[in-house]
């Protein structure tokens, strides 16, 4: 094992940037009330999606179901702002906590893209995917939870493979080329998380060092346990420091790995 908080061959230094999106006026998909607050909206969504997922998911739902769900779509997708971290309020700070959205937010974009490319008028097509696309961009970039962020990543890279069959190739390419860059650093970033028992040197590096805050929160989380290690008082002094840092979901984090107990942990592992 290399010293502890060591760079490893399988988390070079490239792994820590911070991927970016490009600007939306690439894809000529600026919202049509841009100044106008949707989050209540995004969550009336969310909330419609999960009291009638049972139908909605049906390979042939009620149509006036599809039309209430449809309506809500567009409707929050022509907003352009909304409150920072709205998806990260809805998890817990607990090791074992459930992501009440998850199946919504891949469900919406599936029933979304499929009604759109049921319907005749081909004009309705970008709406709705557009629309789709602009609650994944709005997820992506005003949370900092993994879980959102994650699951918005891969619905645009959906979303712009649709949008491709209705946009010109060079509006999309160079988000789609992001949007794989991103996707591909994410990939190799996850691999420290993907084990009960990560490379010591690697968690703490992501803890400490990530550009992306939102990596360095899930290090931390990922310290509640680690911090029983043997032999590993480094991950102990990590938490504590970022029990000080400026970003209060990364000072969320360490207190959670601070209070978590060792019977957490083993039920957690």
């Amino acid at each position: 094992m290399p010293p502890i908080g060591q760079l490893t061959p399988r988390h070079p230094i490239s792994l820590r940037r911070k991927g970016y999106l490009p600007p939306m006026y690439l894809l000529y998909l600026a919202p049509a009330k841009p100044k106008t607050d949707v989050t209540e909206l995004y969550l009336r969504l969310i909330n419609f999606y999960l009291k009638h997922r049972a139908d909605l998911s049906k390979q042939e739902p009620d149509p006036n179901m599809v039309t209430g769900l449809m309506g809500l779509l567009v409707e929050t997708g022509c907003g352009g702002h909304i409150r920072h971290r709205f998806l990260d309020e809805q998890i817990a700070w607990d090791l074992n906590a459930t992501v009440r959205f998850t199946d919504a937010l891949d469900g919406l974009m599936y029933v979304g893209l499929s009604e759109a490319n049921r319907r005749d008028r081909a004009g309705d097509r970008p709406g709705a995917a557009g629309a789709i696309w602009s609650l994944r961009h709005l997820g992506f970039e005003h949370n900092q939870r993994l879980y959102p962020r994650y699951a918005a990543l891969g619905m645009m890279l959906y979303a712009c493979a649709q949008l491709k069959e209705w946009l010109p190739v060079e509006k999309t390419r160079q988000w789609s080329d992001a949007l794989k860059s991103i996707a591909e650093v994410w990939k190799q970033k996850l691999l420290v998380f993907a084990t009960s028992s990560p490379q010591i040197g690697d968690l703490l590096n992501v803890a400490r060092h990530d550009q992306d805050p939102t990596f360095r929160i899930a290090a931390t989380i990922k310290l509640s346990i680690a911090k029983f290690y043997a032999g590993t008082s480094s991950n102990r002094l990590a938490i504590q420091k970022a029990l000080k840092n400026s970003d209060p979901l990364i000072r969320k984090a360490a207190k959670l790995a601070d209070t978590t107990t060792k019977q957490e942990a083993r039920r957690a592992h």
